[in-house]
């Protein structure tokens, strides 16, 4: 594109600015996409849930997920129905932190928001921290003889 004197600075320039901020806004959101996804995966493995590289992948985490806490993949279509499904989603991940010893009543700070940053820093420490083990005290129960698949 050629510049001219036509095409004054009022018209030219903040597009270029666009670009730029976008640009590293859309860096920075995919580093801490990749971080909290890897936080699931750990946990995942932690857990001994099959195809915990499944975290990674945008809709495909929830498998992994009800399977770590003992539920059926097959719930995955309560997250159709509009409210309900936002009410679910809060449950199953506060069953999942509960698996590794924490309140799941620490979910509910991902309604407040500025609280909800709270929140992912204890996703990222259960994930990340090898202090913080799998109990296994999954709503169903859980232990070495788990079916991930029914």
């Amino acid at each position: 594109m050629v510049v001219t004197h036509h095409m004054g600075f009022p018209f030219f320039f903040p597009f270029s600015i666009f670009y730029a901020f976008a640009t590293f806004f859309w860096l920075i959101d995919l580093i801490i996409y990749f971080v909290v996804a890897g936080a699931f995966y750990m946990m995942f493995r932690k857990a001994g849930t099959p195809y915990a590289w499944l975290a990674f992948i945008p809709i495909a985490f929830l498998w992994p997920l009800l399977w770590t806490i003992n539920k059926s993949a097959l719930n995955v279509l309560w997250l159709l129905i509009p409210i309900v499904g936002s009410i679910f989603l809060l449950y199953w991940i506060g069953q999942l932190i509960k698996c590794f010893g924490l309140s799941p009543w620490l979910v509910l700070l991902n309604i407040v928001p500025v609280l909800n940053l709270i929140f992912l820093g204890i996703v990222l420490y259960v994930g990340y921290s090898s202090s913080v083990l799998y109990n296994g005290n999954g709503p169903y129960g859980a232990g070495t003889n788990q079916n991930f698949y029914y």
